[in-house]
């Protein structure tokens, strides 16, 4: 025996006639209240067909409530039951009236039948569910829903955005986000999840809808070492919620959210513009319109109020790690926001593109590699901040200098810019790092090789400081540093008690020793590391093999002596 049900009012007088089990159809209005009404009334029934009364008071209401019959994932193999529309009216009546909704009633699966007491319930007898295999072809390829005007094209597409991300993800951090959940009973979205959703038949069960029910573990980003800011004008619209369920922090503070409408950098608040000067942060999720629907019309991507913020955060700090997120999926946009510094973007899926599940799940894998890639990168910040420190005191000396010490201040402006491009590519390959490290080397030749710094006399009489260290006055060479060597250190000077004498040509590794000891007042424990740094040069980053490479820890002790050289 079929269970059969009819959706309508009791005070039809259709419905009592046919004489079916009856679904009262309550006063409602929305898509929520809609979605929520056909979830609990369907959850615990067994049906197999099901007639829509239709009436002209009510008839988008009546029509809708059979979209969401079709388009409700809860309701698993229930989706595909025949549907039955039928009324007093005639078909081109109900059509002319019901706009793109009367679709549905063209659709495999769906039926109208002008009201008659004996034909309806030989018609619906008749009538076969929708197969899997039909879904798409024979429904969602039939029917068109339009999104709710009122919400703004540019809500919309975050809502959806987040949706996406929070599948790809596979993440539950959307099941307690009021706004997002509302926006899943919106017909339109309900419409372009099912577009999205892959479909099989697993006997029984009907339809399944793989990529929408989380399973397993929720697919993280380990970032226990990490603070992240997202900048996003509607955080709330379930982006701040599954963003920060998608960073695996030790505590919730690593994760901050600026969220404020603002058309420029210029326009923030002071309390926020402190977060992003102050906050050290490793990583910033900046999205490319923080200005809402008022940025709709904007072509040129370095115009979008995002792209002042990422100038605005690369000028406080080149080493920020910036990550852009946009809605566009234009190669020449990705491109421009290369070029402005990005060091990453991030394609915010809207609904109007209609991506595949398989192209979020990529989409969500390259954004993964992408941070993972800032995260590596997040030191340059500290390079950053003590280039910029150099290039403050160079700015200020130069002036003073000669002709001679302001060319050396050029190359070593050169060289500085030279080794941070190599250190931006070094997640691609360490030897990006042997690289960087030869270049700040060479400043610190370069340095030692300046007369006001290390002054020749003559071959044997050298000053440091107006300090005779090397000293041939009496006959006898004489040098104000030892030199050692051992296995650890390599080869390196200290002082003695005495002054000791040396036969040695003066290089790079001895000039640089005598400037430590005598112009900055270090003591042999400092050379001795000075001595291990001359060697880390010579058997890691110029003879080393392809399996050696600089740590970013030797490269700090490198830039240790280039900042006490070069910041006065």
């Amino acid at each position: 025996m079929e269970n059969i049900y009819i959706i309508g009012r009791s005070s039809n007088q259709i419905i009592k006639q046919l004489g079916f089990n009856l679904i009262e159809l309550p006063t409602i209005y929305s898509d929520e209240e809609i979605h929520d009404f056909i979830e609990k009334k369907f959850k615990n029934i067994d049906i197999d067909k099901l007639i829509i009364c239709l009436t002209k008071d009510d008839l988008l209401l009546e029509l809708k409530v059979g979209f969401h019959v079709r388009l409700t994932v809860s309701l698993w193999n229930k989706r595909l039951i025949p549907i039955l529309f039928t009324s007093l009216d005639s078909l081109g009546t109900v059509l002319y009236n019901a706009g793109i909704f009367g679709h549905i009633l063209h659709t495999q699966g769906c039926r109208y039948e002008p009201f008659d007491k004996d034909i309806i319930p030989k018609a619906i007898s008749y009538m076969k569910p929708l197969r899997v295999d039909e879904y798409k072809l024979s429904f969602l390829d039939i029917i068109v829903i339009h999104p709710d005007e009122k919400i703004g094209r540019h809500s919309l597409a975050n809502q959806w955005g987040a949706l996406t991300l929070n599948t790809a993800a596979n993440t539950t951090a959307l099941q307690s986000d009021k706004e997002l959940i509302l926006a899943q009973k919106q017909l339109y979205f309900k419409f372009i999840i099912a577009q999205t959703d892959n479909y099989s038949a697993l006997g029984d069960k009907g339809l399944k809808v793989i990529g929408h029910v989380p399973l397993g573990k929720p697919d993280q980003i380990d970032a226990k070492d990490f603070k992240i800011l997202l900048i996003d004008d509607e955080a709330e619209k379930g982006w701040g919620a599954v963003l920060r369920r998608i960073f695996k922090t030790k505590i919730p503070a690593q994760f901050q959210i600026i969220n404020q409408k603002v058309k420029n950098y210029n326009e923030l608040s002071d309390e926020n513009k402190a977060i992003i000067t102050n906050g050290n942060f490793d990583l910033f999720l900046v999205d490319l319109r923080l200005n809402g629907n008022d940025e709709e019309h904007i072509i040129n991507p370095f115009d979008f109020s995002g792209s002042d913020f990422l100038k605005k955060i690369k000028k406080i700090n080149e080493g920020n790690q910036v990550i852009m997120f946009t809605a566009s999926n234009k190669a020449w946009n990705m491109k421009s926001l290369l070029d402005l510094g990005a060091d990453g973007y991030y394609i915010k899926e809207s609904p109007e593109y209609n991506f595949p599940v398989t192209f979020s799940r990529e989409n969500y894998i390259n954004f993964k590699n992408e941070v993972n890639k800032c995260f590596e990168l997040s030191f340059l910040k500290i390079v950053a901040q003590k280039q910029d420190e150099i290039e403050e005191n160079i700015s200020s000396c130069y002036s003073s200098k000669s002709a001679l010490y302001k060319m050396f201040y050029d190359r070593t402006r050169a060289s500085l810019s030279i080794a941070f491009d190599l250190l931006k590519k070094s997640f691609k390959s360490e030897k990006y790092l042997n690289l960087a490290y030869l270049t700040y080397y060479q400043i610190l030749e370069d340095y030692a090789n300046q007369y006001e710094n290390f002054e020749y006399k003559t071959k044997f009489e050298c000053y440091v400081s107006s300090t005779r260290v090397i000293d041939d006055s009496t006959g006898q060479l004489k040098w104000l540093l030892k030199h050692y060597s051992d296995s650890s250190n390599g080869d390196y000077f200290k002082k003695e008690d005495e002054i000791k004498a040396e036969h040695k040509s003066v290089q790079s590794l001895a000039k640089i020793s005598f400037i430590l000891a005598y112009k900055f007042l270090k003591d042999n424990a400092f050379l001795r590391r000075w001595g291990h740094i001359n060697k880390l040069r010579n058997e890691k980053a110029t003879h080393g093999n392809s399996n050696i490479f600089i740590t970013k820890d030797e490269l700090f002790e490198m830039l240790e002596i280039i900042e006490l050289f070069l910041i006065e």
